[in-house]
């Protein structure tokens, strides 16, 4: 693994010392020696030639789904500003290297990827700390299903019943093993209307 990384970031980082190595000797020719002129004239190119690099280097960086610009992906200090800028890499194939989260930011669950594809069933094992079964990371995900018009959740065993008595039974009920719920996708009448489901 070690060795795959190192072959990987060996072109970006060997760009990275040109530019350190560049903006080092840009610093030595300050004017001190007596050949004034000269020395700001190899500076001020030597300084352009190094911006050149690393501005160059990072608006190419962008172009990464292109095979000859795929190792500046491999750059740690690239994919720090492609977080910052909020960059998403689209291309025919996965690049080499991508960030895998467990979608705690938004969603605990991951259902909510499932509720935009609608799908016909979900089956949600949580495993989040919750000793005193509140279900509060499923009660967040069903929320913001609800604020983006997603879906709506029911009770399939009394449709008219609010969902969240349906989760306060559960919570209740401490011989019950799992928690089904309905699920109808789209917000306005004309959406879809066929019943799906959700097991926790």
């Amino acid at each position: 693994q070690f060795a795959s990384q190192f072959v990987y970031r060996l072109p970006s980082t060997v760009i990275g010392i040109i530019v350190y190595a560049l903006f080092l000797v840009a610093s030595r020719y300050d004017g001190s020696d007596m050949d004034v002129d000269s020395d700001c004239v190899i500076h001020e190119r030597l300084m352009a030639i190094a911006i050149l690099l690393s501005v160059g280097g990072f608006f190419i960086s962008f172009f990464g789904f292109l095979p000859c610009f795929k190792f500046l992906l491999h750059s740690p200090g690239i994919r720090q500003m492609h977080q910052a800028t909020r960059y998403y890499h689209s291309a025919a194939r996965p690049p080499n290297l991508i960030y895998v989260t467990d979608g705690g930011v938004q969603d605990c669950t991951g259902i909510l990827q499932l509720i935009r594809r609608r799908s016909p069933r979900i089956l949600l094992v949580l495993a989040a700390a919750d000793p005193a079964d509140e279900l509060g990371v499923l009660r967040t995900t069903m929320n913001d299903a609800a604020k983006e018009k997603l879906a709506s959740f029911y009770d399939p065993t009394e449709p008219r019943r609010d969902v969240l008595a349906a989760l306060d039974d559960f919570q209740h009920n401490k011989d019950a093993t799992y928690l089904h719920l309905g699920i109808r996708y789209g917000w306005d009448m004309a959406d879809e209307l066929s019943p799906h489901t959700v097991n926790t």
